[in-house]
């Protein structure tokens, strides 16, 4: 099993200067490789490959001494990305998707390096940088296993080490004895099928106060001035805490959920699809696909099992007759000739856990179901239509 572990980076002025150093040179490398790429099939309609642009920054290497001063670990990881990026390029287009071609990075948008080479690099209480030697450092404990490559990020909160470990540890799924149903929204965060709720922090609607006065005074600086790249400064860290509360919120509910259940089940919905209305910036605030993110890996390393259902009407269909009783977005409860009587996301998470039961085999003996709703009706699996989820240059100036 392949984990990232961070480490922050407690940096002296000398290591801290080199490494901008080396994040330009990288970043130049980049833009000139993607250059290359670009002019190659415009003049003469060739490709250029991976291999072809490793020997040519072999030839840069031996003509230009800054690019020497940079490992050539990181510098070769400026050609993978490009790589990576052209590659999808074309596998978007012939999938018929948005192309979404390769952009040009500014320094200020170049923020990580990477080497991909097994070694020792977390050394007790410090991390060996290749060319930079040993740097003191802050996080959990390692475990035992392979570390196979050292990504350093830079964050206007400080530097960052990720080291990318194998553990050597194959997670054999196993036979489900509990599940649960999860309809995620607004209103509330996500409600379960069993009819508890998880609040909506709204991180960034409690912030926005804040972060609109930052804002402002970042407008108000002349552009080029020391004082507007501080006040940015100042924002972009205010944007990364916002950040850093998303992220532990959905990793500590993950987890909550992962521990209690074997089997869990959520709509695969077209997130990118739904932020372009009015509750678009309400969408992004909840962060939902980085919800599901975290529980699909956590799920996949306790053993256990997620489901992806059609979303269509599940808000809409009943979880005990199965009968569609058509309501708006602000009409917040299910009520059903049946006599069900449901909160509106209640019903919709014990549709989506029954959907997600027909694609496993009908587990519905499984369903955990309040005192008050009736069994759901049993459906034969052949109907299942859901699906299983697994995203001539100038030389640098230094």
């Amino acid at each position: 099993m392949i984990l990232t572990y961070s480490y922050k980076l407690y940096l002296n002025t000398s290591q801290e200067k080199t490494l901008e150093r080396w994040l330009r040179t990288c970043n130049w490398i980049f833009n000139r490789a993607l250059e290359q790429r670009i002019k190659a099939y415009e003049r003469r309609k060739e490709s250029v490959s991976y291999q072809d642009q490793q020997a040519l920054l072999t030839d840069w290497r031996g003509r230009m001494d800054s690019l020497r001063l940079v490992p050539v670990t990181f510098e070769r990881d400026a050609l993978r990305r490009v790589d990576r990026g052209m590659k999808a390029f074309f596998r978007r287009v012939k999938a018929g998707q948005k192309p979404g071609f390769p952009r040009f990075k500014p320094f200020r948008r170049y923020r990580s390096l990477e080497c991909l080479a097994v070694a020792k690099y977390l050394q007790g209480d410090r991390i060996r940088i290749p060319n930079l030697g040993l740097v003191r450092c802050r996080g959990r404990l390692l475990p035992i296993g392979k570390q196979r490559g050292l990504r350093i990020v830079h964050r206007e909160s400080g530097w960052y080490a990720q080291i990318i470990l194998d553990n050597g540890v194959t997670i054999s799924p196993r036979e489900p004895q509990t599940s649960v149903g999860i309809d995620v929204g607004l209103a509330s965060f996500a409600t379960l099928s069993t009819g508890d709720k998880i609040d909506n922090p709204r991180f960034a609607r409690k912030a926005e106060r804040k972060t609109r006065a930052l804002q402002r005074r970042a407008s108000r600086k002349k552009k080029g001035s020391a004082n507007r790249r501080k006040a940015v400064q100042r924002l972009a860290r205010q944007h990364e805490r916002v950040a850093s509360q998303r992220r532990s919120f959905a990793h500590a509910e993950a987890r909550k959920i992962v521990d209690r259940f074997d089997l869990i089940a959520f709509e695969n919905l077209n997130i990118a699809g739904m932020v372009h209305g009015n509750l678009a910036r309400s969408i992004h605030d909840a962060a939902w696909s980085l919800f599901l993110f975290c529980l699909i890996f956590k799920a996949e390393n306790a053993g256990k099992s997620t489901v992806a259902v059609n979303p269509r009407g599940t808000s809409q269909e009943c979880p005990r007759c199965g009968a569609v009783a058509k309501k708006s977005l602000s009409e917040r409860e299910h009520v059903c000739p049946c006599g069900t009587r449901l909160c509106r996301d209640h019903a919709a998470a014990q549709v989506i856990l029954a959907r997600a039961l027909r694609g496993n085999g009908g587990l519905n003996s499984l369903v955990e179901e309040p005192a008050s709703v009736a069994p759901l009706v049993a459906v034969s699996a052949s109907r299942s239509d859901e699906t299983r989820m697994p995203n001539g240059s100038d030389e640098p100036s230094m």
